[in-house]
């Protein structure tokens, strides 16, 4: 999709002598927006640390680096 878009004149010289403007301009507007594009799967946020804990523990719930005891 084209889209035309008016930006101030010294802005606009700044990005059109970037090496890559398009693929600049694309990366400026998805990241002010915060959401990924049609292409891209959504980010997957880290587990938490409780998480990564029970991950552990339903692996391996005979080692517990020493606590299995107490």
């Amino acid at each position: 999709m084209k889209l035309t878009i008016h930006l101030p004149e010294d802005l606009g010289r700044r990005v059109s002598e970037l090496s890559d403007p398009e693929s600049f301009v694309t990366e400026a507007v998805v990241t002010a927006l915060g959401r990924p594009g049609r292409d891209e799967a959504p980010a997957v946020p880290a587990p938490s640390r409780w998480a990564r804990l029970v991950e552990r523990v339903e692996a391996d719930p005979v080692h517990l680096d020493g606590y299995s005891v107490q």
